[in-house]
């Protein structure tokens, strides 16, 4: 093996991956850089991304060695110490320094722009579509980077579903709530976190003990109250500080 694509939430984690599995020295090889990788936004919650890099063994110097048409094309290719960055047309992309809307739009298509432009500044690509309801107002994320937007347990979407209400709720003087889904993820979230309480709440009643559910969102965790609220011998309370704030779920008499 002379080359490997690692990953790491830093470079210098990524190379040092590499170099362990290349079982080599940083000054016999070449590091490429295809992806600089993102910290994200709200403290990495949202649109993060992992460094990755090409890594390949120097070969021995050959003084007589003609270069080949892709060695001149490397050679072209930007420097930064032993990094060598591709480019790409996200690298080209222009990002906004501001939010700028028409007040005179409708509420959809100002919800839209916002998103767009939020989207652009986390480089998401995806389609948006905005429908406005009697009581709500529904946006259905679709696209190459939907994952991206939904993230871990839904955590991206529910704080991409919180800037925009507060950002766009104040702009528009709307008390409409502002619904984001993609696809069909709430609805198969709330399937799931429904059948995991009420397995877990059987057993809580087979056993007479308590059990913890993991953190969840303020979201989830209504889900999970809901489910069991008229689940016999069965209470449930929210118990933990922020993030590790999570459902216990208590056997009664």
């Amino acid at each position: 093996m002379n080359e490997v694509i690692q990953e790491g939430k830093t470079k210098e984690d990524a190379l040092a991956a590499a170099l362990d599995k290349l079982e080599a020295k940083e000054d016999e090889v070449e590091v490429e850089v295809i992806d600089e990788g993102r910290e994200g936004f709200l403290g990495g919650l949202l649109g993060s991304r992992n460094c990755k890099l090409r890594v390949t063994l120097k070969e021995p110097p050959e003084s007589d060695k003609e270069p080949s048409p892709a060695q001149i094309e490397d050679d072209k290719t930007e420097e930064t110490g032993n990094y060598r960055k591709e480019t790409s047309q996200d690298d080209e992309l222009p990002l906004p320094t501001s939010h700028h809307f028409n007040m005179d739009d409708p509420p959809e298509d100002q919800i839209e722009g916002f998103l767009r432009q939020l989207f652009l500044h986390l480089k998401v690509k995806c389609d948006i579509e905005v429908n406005e309801g009697e009581r709500d107002i529904y946006v259905d994320i679709s696209g190459k980077d939907s994952g991206v937007v939904i993230g871990k347990f839904g955590q991206t979407l529910d704080s991409i579903q919180y800037i925009t209400n507060v950002i766009m709720g104040k702009k528009l003087g709307n008390k409409k709530k502002i619904i984001i889904n993609v696809g069909d993820y709430r609805s198969r979230r709330e399937k799931s976190i429904k059948q995991l309480s009420r397995n877990v709440a059987r057993k809580v009643v087979k056993s007479k003990k308590s059990e913890s559910l993991a953190p969840m969102t303020p979201q989830d965790r209504r889900i999970v109250h809901l489910a069991l609220s008229n689940f016999k011998n069965i209470r449930t309370s929210s118990e933990g500080n922020g993030n590790n704030r999570k459902v216990v779920i208590y056997f009664k008499e």
